[in-house]
Protein backbone atom coordinates (compact mmCIF):
# COMPACT_ATOMS: atom_id res chain seq x y z
CA UNK A 1 0.00 0.00 0.00
CA UNK A 2 0.90 3.36 -1.08
CA UNK A 3 0.96 6.33 2.22
CA UNK A 4 -1.85 8.09 0.23
CA UNK A 5 -3.95 4.70 0.59
CA UNK A 6 -2.83 3.63 4.07
CA UNK A 7 -4.05 6.96 5.71
CA UNK A 8 -7.11 6.97 3.95
CA UNK A 9 -7.88 3.50 5.61
CA UNK A 10 -6.53 4.40 8.65
CA UNK A 11 -8.96 7.88 8.85
CA UNK A 12 -11.64 6.00 8.14
CA UNK A 13 -11.25 3.31 10.56
CA UNK A 14 -10.39 6.26 13.47
CA UNK A 15 -13.73 8.41 12.16
CA UNK A 16 -15.66 5.19 12.65
CA UNK A 17 -14.18 4.23 16.18
CA UNK A 18 -16.97 4.71 19.14
CA UNK A 19 -14.21 4.13 21.83
CA UNK A 20 -12.77 8.00 20.40
CA UNK A 21 -14.01 11.15 21.83
CA UNK A 22 -15.66 12.82 18.91
CA UNK A 23 -13.11 15.84 19.05
CA UNK A 24 -10.77 12.73 18.50
CA UNK A 25 -12.80 11.23 15.87
CA UNK A 26 -13.19 14.70 13.99
CA UNK A 27 -9.27 14.81 13.69
CA UNK A 28 -9.06 11.55 12.41
CA UNK A 29 -6.71 12.62 9.48
CA UNK A 30 -3.99 14.59 11.64
CA UNK A 31 -3.84 11.54 14.07
CA UNK A 32 -3.48 8.86 11.13
CA UNK A 33 -0.44 11.69 9.67
CA UNK A 34 0.82 11.93 13.23
CA UNK A 35 1.38 7.77 13.67
CA UNK A 36 2.39 7.24 10.61
CA UNK A 37 4.95 9.73 10.46
CA UNK A 38 5.76 8.31 13.66
CA UNK A 39 6.06 4.70 11.90
CA UNK A 40 8.38 6.64 9.46
CA UNK A 41 10.50 7.89 11.64
CA UNK A 42 9.67 10.89 9.71
CA UNK A 43 7.77 15.27 9.38
CA UNK A 44 4.39 14.75 8.57
CA UNK A 45 5.41 16.74 5.56
CA UNK A 46 7.33 13.77 4.44
CA UNK A 47 3.64 12.03 4.02
CA UNK A 48 2.23 15.18 1.38
CA UNK A 49 5.99 15.24 -0.45
CA UNK A 50 5.52 11.70 -1.53
CA UNK A 51 2.29 10.16 -1.06
CA UNK A 52 3.04 7.37 -4.12
CA UNK A 53 5.31 5.50 -1.76
CA UNK A 54 4.81 2.43 -0.87
CA UNK A 55 5.26 0.97 2.16
CA UNK A 56 6.97 -1.79 3.54
CA UNK A 57 4.94 -4.95 4.92
CA UNK A 58 6.86 -4.12 8.44
CA UNK A 59 6.09 -0.61 8.31
CA UNK A 60 2.39 -1.52 7.10
CA UNK A 61 2.21 -3.94 10.24
CA UNK A 62 3.76 -1.84 12.84
CA UNK A 63 1.28 1.65 11.24
CA UNK A 64 -1.54 -0.92 11.57
CA UNK A 65 -0.97 -1.57 15.09
CA UNK A 66 -0.66 1.84 16.42
CA UNK A 67 -4.11 2.77 14.51
CA UNK A 68 -6.08 -0.12 16.27
CA UNK A 69 -4.46 0.83 19.80
CA UNK A 70 -5.79 4.51 19.23
CA UNK A 71 -9.35 3.28 17.98
CA UNK A 72 -9.18 1.52 21.21
CA UNK A 73 -8.71 5.07 23.15
CA UNK A 74 -4.94 4.88 24.10
CA UNK A 75 -3.81 8.80 24.13
CA UNK A 76 -1.76 9.80 20.98
CA UNK A 77 1.08 10.54 23.40
CA UNK A 78 1.61 7.41 24.59
CA UNK A 79 1.67 5.53 21.24
CA UNK A 80 4.60 8.29 20.26
CA UNK A 81 5.75 8.36 22.95
CA UNK A 82 6.28 12.13 23.16
CA UNK A 83 4.45 15.54 23.96
CA UNK A 84 5.29 18.91 23.45
CA UNK A 85 5.30 21.64 26.61
CA UNK A 86 6.36 24.96 26.68
CA UNK A 87 8.31 24.58 23.42
CA UNK A 88 10.40 21.24 23.98
CA UNK A 89 9.64 17.43 24.12
CA UNK A 90 9.58 15.31 26.68
CA UNK A 91 9.26 11.63 26.50
CA UNK A 92 6.32 10.66 28.08
CA UNK A 93 5.03 6.97 29.13
CA UNK A 94 1.96 5.51 30.93
CA UNK A 95 3.56 5.98 33.81
CA UNK A 96 3.11 9.74 33.78
CA UNK A 97 0.18 12.35 33.17
CA UNK A 98 0.38 13.62 29.38
CA UNK A 99 1.00 17.15 30.23
CA UNK A 100 -2.00 19.40 28.83
CA UNK A 101 -1.52 23.31 27.31
CA UNK A 102 -3.11 24.82 29.99
CA UNK A 103 -0.69 23.91 32.19
CA UNK A 104 1.14 26.54 30.29
CA UNK A 105 -0.25 29.09 32.20
CA UNK A 106 1.27 27.61 35.25
CA UNK A 107 4.68 28.10 33.99
CA UNK A 108 4.28 31.34 32.41
CA UNK A 109 3.20 33.16 35.57
CA UNK A 110 5.67 31.10 37.81
CA UNK A 111 8.21 32.74 35.81
CA UNK A 112 7.19 36.50 36.48
CA UNK A 113 7.86 35.24 40.17
CA UNK A 114 10.90 33.24 39.92
CA UNK A 115 13.96 35.33 40.77
CA UNK A 116 16.91 34.86 37.76
CA UNK A 117 19.04 33.38 40.82
CA UNK A 118 15.76 31.78 43.34
CA UNK A 119 15.06 28.93 44.14
CA UNK A 120 12.00 26.76 43.32
CA UNK A 121 10.20 23.19 43.81
CA UNK A 122 8.04 21.36 41.41
CA UNK A 123 5.83 18.97 43.71
CA UNK A 124 4.59 16.10 41.83
CA UNK A 125 6.68 16.25 38.69
CA UNK A 126 5.48 13.46 36.46
CA UNK A 127 7.49 13.54 33.27
CA UNK A 128 9.31 16.88 34.77
CA UNK A 129 7.29 19.70 32.80
CA UNK A 130 6.92 21.92 34.64
CA UNK A 131 10.53 21.90 36.69
CA UNK A 132 12.21 21.71 33.13
CA UNK A 133 10.36 25.04 31.67
CA UNK A 134 11.59 26.85 34.67
CA UNK A 135 15.01 25.05 34.70
CA UNK A 136 14.80 26.29 30.81
CA UNK A 137 13.89 29.63 31.22
CA UNK A 138 15.80 30.41 33.99
CA UNK A 139 19.22 28.59 34.06
CA UNK A 140 20.86 30.56 37.09
CA UNK A 141 17.77 29.39 39.23
CA UNK A 142 17.83 26.20 41.29
CA UNK A 143 14.66 23.41 40.53
CA UNK A 144 13.64 20.58 42.80
CA UNK A 145 11.28 18.25 41.44
CA UNK A 146 10.03 15.81 43.66
CA UNK A 147 7.39 12.60 42.73
CA UNK A 148 5.97 9.84 44.87
CA UNK A 149 6.32 7.62 41.57
CA UNK A 150 9.57 5.79 40.82
CA UNK A 151 8.91 5.11 37.18
CA UNK A 152 7.75 8.98 36.84
CA UNK A 153 11.29 10.56 38.69
CA UNK A 154 13.37 8.10 36.08
CA UNK A 155 11.48 9.49 33.67
CA UNK A 156 11.75 13.09 34.31
CA UNK A 157 15.41 12.66 35.24
CA UNK A 158 15.66 11.39 31.09
CA UNK A 159 14.20 14.65 29.90
CA UNK A 160 15.88 16.64 31.66
CA UNK A 161 19.55 14.76 30.82
CA UNK A 162 18.45 14.92 27.49
CA UNK A 163 18.41 18.81 27.31
CA UNK A 164 21.67 19.02 28.92
CA UNK A 165 19.59 21.17 31.98
CA UNK A 166 21.61 20.42 35.08
CA UNK A 167 19.63 22.93 37.64
CA UNK A 168 17.38 20.76 38.51
CA UNK A 169 17.75 18.23 41.61
CA UNK A 170 15.08 15.27 41.89
CA UNK A 171 13.86 13.48 44.83
CA UNK A 172 11.36 10.82 45.37
CA UNK A 173 8.85 11.05 48.14
CA UNK A 174 5.18 12.31 48.96
CA UNK A 175 5.17 16.13 48.46
CA UNK A 176 7.07 18.08 51.28
CA UNK A 177 8.12 15.02 52.38
CA UNK A 178 10.91 14.76 49.53
CA UNK A 179 12.09 18.30 50.39
CA UNK A 180 14.98 19.08 52.66
CA UNK A 181 13.51 21.33 55.32
CA UNK A 182 16.95 23.50 55.43
CA UNK A 183 16.41 25.34 51.95
CA UNK A 184 14.06 27.89 52.39
CA UNK A 185 12.30 28.07 48.53
CA UNK A 186 11.03 31.53 46.20
CA UNK A 187 8.25 29.71 44.93
CA UNK A 188 6.41 26.36 45.26
CA UNK A 189 4.18 24.83 42.21
CA UNK A 190 2.37 22.24 41.74
CA UNK A 191 -0.52 20.53 39.25
CA UNK A 192 -2.02 17.71 41.96
CA UNK A 193 -4.40 15.28 41.62
CA UNK A 194 -7.91 17.69 41.97
CA UNK A 195 -10.17 14.90 40.18
CA UNK A 196 -13.23 13.51 42.19
CA UNK A 197 -12.84 9.98 42.91
CA UNK A 198 -15.85 8.85 40.79
CA UNK A 199 -16.00 11.70 38.28
CA UNK A 200 -16.86 10.61 34.56
CA UNK A 201 -14.02 12.27 33.40
CA UNK A 202 -12.01 9.74 34.48
CA UNK A 203 -13.87 7.40 32.37
CA UNK A 204 -13.36 9.32 28.72
CA UNK A 205 -10.72 9.99 26.73
CA UNK A 206 -7.20 10.21 27.93
CA UNK A 207 -7.68 9.99 31.29
CA UNK A 208 -8.60 6.28 30.90
CA UNK A 209 -5.33 5.18 30.38
CA UNK A 210 -3.33 7.65 32.81
CA UNK A 211 -2.28 6.94 35.97
CA UNK A 212 -5.29 7.35 38.66
CA UNK A 213 -2.92 8.86 41.38
CA UNK A 214 -1.84 11.74 38.81
CA UNK A 215 -5.50 12.14 38.14
CA UNK A 216 -7.32 11.80 41.84
CA UNK A 217 -7.14 12.07 45.11
CA UNK A 218 -10.00 10.26 45.99
CA UNK A 219 -13.60 11.39 47.26
CA UNK A 220 -11.95 14.72 48.08
CA UNK A 221 -11.05 16.08 45.90
CA UNK A 222 -9.48 19.09 46.77
CA UNK A 223 -7.40 16.41 49.11
CA UNK A 224 -3.90 17.38 47.49
CA UNK A 225 -4.49 20.79 47.01
CA UNK A 226 -5.33 21.25 50.87
CA UNK A 227 -2.36 20.00 52.03
CA UNK A 228 0.34 21.60 50.10
CA UNK A 229 -1.16 24.74 50.66
CA UNK A 230 -1.72 23.83 54.60
CA UNK A 231 1.89 23.02 54.43
CA UNK A 232 4.08 25.11 52.19
CA UNK A 233 4.53 27.55 54.35
CA UNK A 234 6.92 26.02 56.39
CA UNK A 235 9.15 25.33 53.19
CA UNK A 236 8.85 29.14 51.82
CA UNK A 237 11.01 32.06 52.23
CA UNK A 238 9.21 35.15 53.67
CA UNK A 239 7.24 36.22 50.86
CA UNK A 240 7.72 33.60 48.49
CA UNK A 241 4.92 32.37 46.43
CA UNK A 242 3.06 28.91 46.32
CA UNK A 243 1.15 28.43 42.65
CA UNK A 244 -1.38 25.33 41.99
CA UNK A 245 -2.88 24.19 39.35
CA UNK A 246 -6.79 23.30 40.40
CA UNK A 247 -10.34 22.48 38.54
CA UNK A 248 -12.43 24.88 36.64
CA UNK A 249 -14.74 24.96 39.49
CA UNK A 250 -12.35 25.05 42.25
CA UNK A 251 -11.47 28.61 42.51
CA UNK A 252 -13.55 29.50 45.28
CA UNK A 253 -12.90 26.58 47.48
CA UNK A 254 -8.81 27.18 46.61
CA UNK A 255 -8.79 31.14 47.58
CA UNK A 256 -10.35 29.62 50.83
CA UNK A 257 -8.04 27.89 51.69
CA UNK A 258 -5.61 30.39 51.39
CA UNK A 259 -7.54 33.12 53.49
CA UNK A 260 -7.57 30.64 56.17
CA UNK A 261 -3.81 30.79 56.21
CA UNK A 262 -0.78 33.18 56.48
CA UNK A 263 -1.39 34.27 52.75
CA UNK A 264 -1.80 37.15 51.20
CA UNK A 265 -1.68 38.39 47.66
CA UNK A 266 -4.07 35.70 46.94
CA UNK A 267 -5.22 35.52 42.75
CA UNK A 268 -6.90 33.32 40.58
CA UNK A 269 -5.72 33.09 37.15
CA UNK A 270 -8.49 32.06 34.10
CA UNK A 271 -7.23 30.00 31.35
CA UNK A 272 -7.72 30.84 27.46
CA UNK A 273 -11.00 28.69 27.40
CA UNK A 274 -11.86 31.54 30.34
CA UNK A 275 -11.90 28.69 33.00
CA UNK A 276 -10.43 29.74 35.88
CA UNK A 277 -7.13 27.32 36.28
CA UNK A 278 -4.07 28.83 38.62
CA UNK A 279 -4.53 29.86 41.88
CA UNK A 280 -1.88 31.98 43.92
CA UNK A 281 -0.74 33.59 47.16
CA UNK A 282 2.48 35.15 48.79
CA UNK A 283 3.65 33.48 52.10
CA UNK A 284 3.53 36.45 54.91
CA UNK A 285 5.66 35.20 57.56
Amino acid sequence: MTIQQILQQAQQRLSAAAELQPEDRENAPREAQLLLAHVLDSRRSYLFAYPELELTHTKQRDFCKLIEQRCQGMPIAYLVGHREFYGVRLEISPAVLIPRPETELLVDHALLLLPENGTAADLGTGSGAIAIALAKQRRRAHILATDVSSDALKLAKKNAADLQLANIEFHLGSWFDALPADKPLDLIVSNPPYVQAGDRHLSQGDCRHEPQIALTPGENAIHALQHIIRNAPAYLKPSGWLLTEHGYDQAEAVSALFEKGPWQDIRTIVDLAGQPRVSMARYSA
